[in-house]
């Protein structure tokens, strides 16, 4: 696929994406009543899909096997991390603590081609574990459909329904993601309730996932959250919100402390955020080939990351270039680059298919496959890594 329809943050920062309404799940911790915090929990459910009324015009990178992300908002009181698990199929684990909640999930997601648009189907759950209370929360994702692929307006749609269920209790919340059509001007609308088993009482959700969403009866209705506002000339830049231009800033003295898989570090990402796509394009070939070499020379590596390897060299950048072609705008470059970094990945699968993750492990809760947060990334962290075994994978 060409680097063009890329957009510079790849699936792992756009899990991260989730957590830019972060202050719902704040508000649930602090809250005294169980069906308010449902509704709170719900909002918080619906944000995650607000940002993607302005991003049909692109898709995030698909990440490399082995591949992390960071976050950590001190200003937000949450820090976050997410790896790429698997290659085939592709997951991705993630995990987010604060001192009120604890969020993680894994996105695994099933397309469907419909010849002018395509549907995203995601598995697995969403989980939320509010520390004030105790109270574990979890639900499914809705179906994102992109319409009109190949000519016209693209536009999003998310359609289904979302089962919240708060473990342990009778509360729980059903909200209907309504399916809208091309020549309708209603969209984005959702609608629901959370209602609790032991009484009958009934709280109605409604509003658009773009838009608002209130809790109430008309006209006495309550805002439970509202998007904020886009930044100016928004759609010269992928329609990012400013949480989102903020996921791949790489700030002083943050290269030093970041592993070398961290999404930050990868180069064809950050090339066409830079835009020189000629030097993405070259970058990209040499990428490929040191990965090829390194495949050669150490057939037997297993890519994990607390495991002794052999050296793995790096290829440098080409010269008086400092980053990377996609964030910098150069589309050509950063074309060359992501080919490159995706046959490598190939070739790691090709030689060495047992991949072992390096801060999750897969385990069965409720009969059901996920993946678990170990804890050992933080402490790794704070010590510099000295024991870092993933592969070079860019």
């Amino acid at each position: 696929m060409p680097v063009t329809i890329n957009e510079p943050l790849n699936m792992l920062q756009r899990l991260c994406e989730e957590l830019e309404y972060s202050s719902l799940l704040d508000a649930a911790a602090a809250c005294g009543g169980a069906a308010e915090r449902m509704a709170l929990v719900a909002a918080f459910a619906v944000s995650a899909y607000a940002a993607a009324a302005h991003r049909a015009a692109s898709k995030p990178f698909n990440p490399l096997l082995a591949e992390t992300y960071e976050c950590v908002r001190d200003d937000r009181n949450f820090r976050f991390l997410a790896e790429q698990v698997s290659h085939h199929p592709p997951i991705s684990a993630c995990h987010a603590e604060s001192s009120r909640w604890c969020f993680w999930q894994e996105a695994r997601i099933k397309t469907k081609f419909w010849g002018k648009s395509m549907e995203f189907q995601p598995t697995g759950r969403v989980h939320v574990r509010l520390t004030t209370t105790g109270d574990h929360y979890s639900w499914n994702k809705v179906t994102t459909c992109v319409h009109n692929l190949f000519g016209g307006q693209r536009w999003v749609d998310q359609y289904g329904d979302m089962h919240i269920v708060c473990h342990g209790t009778d509360i729980t919340c059903k909200l209907n993601f309504i399916k809208a059509s091309s020549w309708s001007s209603s969209r984005h609308e959702v609608r629901g309730f959370v209602t609790e088993g032991s009484t009958g009482n009934r709280l109605r959700i409604t509003g658009r996932w773009s838009e608002a969403l209130y809790a109430g009866d008309p006209p006495a209705a309550r805002c439970l959250w509202r998007p904020g506002a886009m930044p100016p000339e928004h759609e010269l830049y992928y329609g990012f919100t400013r949480f989102a231009m903020e996921l791949n800033e790489m700030e002083p003295g943050m290269r030093e402390v970041l592993p070398h898989t961290d999404t930050r570090l990868r180069p064809d990402q950050r090339a066409l955020e830079e835009g020189d796509v000629e030097a993405a394009e070259q970058l990209k070939h040499e990428l490929e080939q040191a990965q090829r070499e390194r495949r050669r020379d150490s057939p037997d590596h297993t890519p994990a990351w607390f495991r002794s390897v052999l050296p793995i060299s790096t290829v440098p950048p080409p010269p008086g270039r400092t980053s990377a072609p996609l964030e910098e705008g150069d589309v050509e470059a950063a074309e060359q680059l992501k080919h490159e970094l995706e046959q490598a990945q190939r070739e790691r699968r090709r030689d060495s298919p047992d991949h072992t993750p390096a801060w999750f492990r897969k385990s069965m809760e409720g009969g059901e496959e996920t993946w678990v947060f170990t804890g050992e990334y933080w402490r790794a962290r704070d010590s510099g890594f000295p024991h870092l075994a993933a592969p070079r994978i860019w």
